[in-house]
């Protein structure tokens, strides 16, 4: 009988593969071919990441690693924001789901900061070509912010700019760029080891 228990991506080597059963290893190749189709075929309701080739994290699992870059960087994005006050701990797993090919609607994360921080880390997700698309639908379906379009005119006609940009940007965007940039610098892809 097969099981959704994923196999360890080090131990892709013949000798090691051995070990596993016929059924473990039919179970590795089917999640591993949805994960792909998901990608060529994004259907879901979370942002669409970037997959030309300005796209900064690798969208693929690398021989010796347990997940993509992609994946990576929203669990630790994910973390810094609720360490931050940004979203609930809780929410945690929605957050990093509202970026995954399926996408939640179900599942709403809530964002505790101002409404406007949220809309404008999506924007720097944007701009710095991790997400292909930084749509107002998703903003509402993930993080229930219908007003996205408003409240992004809003804080870039305001008389708060960026130093490097110029451009308007929401009171508290230090940190969400900081946020931002930490996730990218610290985004881990190697698998754990216990001994």
């Amino acid at each position: 009988m097969a099981t959704n228990k994923r196999l360890n991506p080090t131990d892709f080597s013949v000798e090691r593969l051995k070990k596993y059963s016929k059924e473990e290893l039919i179970n590795e190749i089917l999640i591993l071919r949805a994960e792909i189709a998901v990608f060529k075929n994004w259907k879901g309701d979370g942002f669409k990441p970037n997959t030309n080739d300005s796209q900064p994290l690798k969208l693929h699992i690398k021989e010796g690693e347990s997940e993509s870059e992609y994946t990576a960087f929203f669990r630790t994005l994910s973390i810094l924001l609720w360490m931050n006050g940004a979203i609930r701990k809780k929410d945690s797993s929605k957050f990093i789901e509202a970026f995954t090919p399926i996408g939640t609607t179900l599942n709403k994360c809530e964002w505790l900061l101002s409404k406007s921080l949220c809309v404008y880390l999506i924007e720097v997700l944007y701009d710095k070509k991790i997400l292909k698309n930084n749509s107002d639908p998703q903003t509402a379906k993930n993080f229930g912010i219908k007003t996205s379009k408003a409240l992004r005119h809003l804080y870039q006609t305001n008389e708060n700019k960026h130093p490097i940009t110029n451009y308007g940007v929401p009171k508290g965007y230090g940190f969400i760029d900081k946020a931002v940039v930490n996730a990218l610098e610290i985004t881990d892809t190697k698998p754990i080891g216990f001994n």
